[in-house]
């Protein structure tokens, strides 16, 4: 999995689902909620390439 183009694609969503509901009172917290799945992506890639360098967090 790339795990890469999945955190830009989950930002992305997030981005333009917020962009949908801005004027929601709960727009702002449902944004960093739909960020979170992106932020575990981006955690993923950043492992995937220290592992490939050989070393470890």
């Amino acid at each position: 999995m790339d795990h890469k183009q999945e955190a830009l694609n989950a930002l992305a969503a997030a981005r333009s689902t917020y962009t949908d509901r801005s004027d929601t009172p709960n727009a702002m917290v449902e944004l960093i909620a739909d960020q979170i799945p992106a932020l575990v992506h981006a955690l993923l890639y950043v492992g995937d390439q220290l592992a490939a360098k050989g070393e470890t967090p």
